[in-house]
């Protein structure tokens, strides 16, 4: 009987222990069954294209647009593309809930890099993705690497030459002091570091050197005054190497110098500036030797987008009363304004981003 009560006993643990070893295993299944489910969840949520075709023109022009509704409000932001003469338009992203601010095409021209509200910090930076043509594969490049700031939201990203980095800004310390900061990482999200650390300045990227050298930024000045007290414009363009050395300087105290876009060759820059009295836009051959004045009096604001692919045009959004009005693309030899405006019906805000080069 004691034998019998012995082996009872045994297998009884046994049977114990066998079942929290399986109820081990089954909680890890069901654990890993939820994080499939959380990550399909999630890909689901900004799975935001619906097109499964590449773009619908070799040199596709994207821009955003918010329309408006039935009661007169605007909707989120969306992206389309359209051909150069807005002829034909389509629609990219059509989920309400996330919003798209910027986007860009790669060197390559087969992904979308894009910014949006969601996953950003409220009253600071956007976060920033990059998908497919098709939708898929949207991925947040920015991670929390220990900034007590700001971390993984920035703005206006660039792809590098070889699409393998990206350069952004993001505003570093208290934001009412307007600081910004110049920073890389790369495409997988890795090796975040960053490149300027300027105190009285805000800095931004506005392109990378076709040679991959180079970052095209635009510079802020946040401390030189007038006679009077006020602070002087002083916006001027300046090229940074990759280790965050100024290399070179456009522009002078007093006048706005800014917001420059490289030529697809590389061998150019467009740019606006105030220097005549009111803002104008510009283009010039590297290193700041001379500029040719392309456009002033049509527009009271410019805002350089792109090259085209042939170099021979510039997609810029303008406006006369406000910034983003109307989009246009100048040819540069003749001067002549295309007006490409998109949904000429009204009722929608829509400005351009990024003209997709020839493939």
């Amino acid at each position: 009987m004691l034998v019998s009560k012995k082996y009872f006993t045994i297998y009884s643990c046994r049977l114990i222990k066998k079942f929290f070893r399986l109820q081990r295993i089954f909680w890890k299944i069901i654990y890993i069954i939820l994080i499939i489910l959380q990550y399909s969840c999630k890909d689901n949520e900004i799975s935001i294209a619906v097109s499964n075709e590449g773009p619908l023109f070799s040199s596709s022009i994207l821009f955003i647009a918010a329309k408006k509704d039935s009661n007169g409000h605007y909707g989120t932001y969306q992206l389309y593309e359209m051909n150069e003469d807005c002829s034909f338009i389509r629609q990219l992203t059509f989920n309400p809930n996330f919003p798209i601010h910027y986007a860009c095409w790669s060197p390559d021209g087969l992904q979308i890099m894009f910014t949006s509200s969601v996953g950003g910090a409220f009253g600071y930076d956007d976060a920033i993705y990059t998908m497919n043509l098709n939708g898929s594969n949207i991925r947040s490049i920015l991670r929390l690497v220990g900034h007590d700031s700001n971390p993984c939201t920035g703005r206006h990203p660039v792809w590098s030459p070889d699409a393998k980095q990206i350069a952004f800004s993001r505003i570093v310390g208290l934001e009412s002091r307007g600081r910004r900061d110049i920073f890389l990482i790369n495409i997988d999200g890795m090796n975040e570091r960053q490149l300027t650390f300027s105190e009285d300045l805000s800095e931004d990227v506005y392109d990378w050197s076709r040679d991959g050298l180079y970052i095209l930024g635009n510079v802020i000045d946040y401390v030189t005054r007038d006679s009077l007290g006020y602070l002087e414009p002083n916006a001027r363009i300046k090229l940074f190497s990759l280790k965050g050395d100024c290399l070179w300087t456009w522009g002078k105290t007093g006048f706005t110098f800014g917001l420059p876009v490289y030529s697809t060759r590389g061998d150019r820059i467009a740019f606006i500036s105030t220097k005549v009295g009111y803002q104008a836009l510009y283009i010039m051959h590297l290193g700041g030797i001379s500029d040719t004045l392309i456009a002033s009096r049509d527009f009271t604001y410019y805002e350089p987008v792109s090259w085209s692919p042939n170099d021979k045009k510039i997609l810029c959004n303008v406006g006369i009363f406000s910034s983003h009005e109307r989009i246009i693309i100048i040819d540069i030899d003749s001067k002549h304004i295309q007006d490409v405006t998109p949904f000429y019906t009204g009722g929608v805000y829509a400005y351009a981003v990024s003209w997709r080069r020839q493939y």
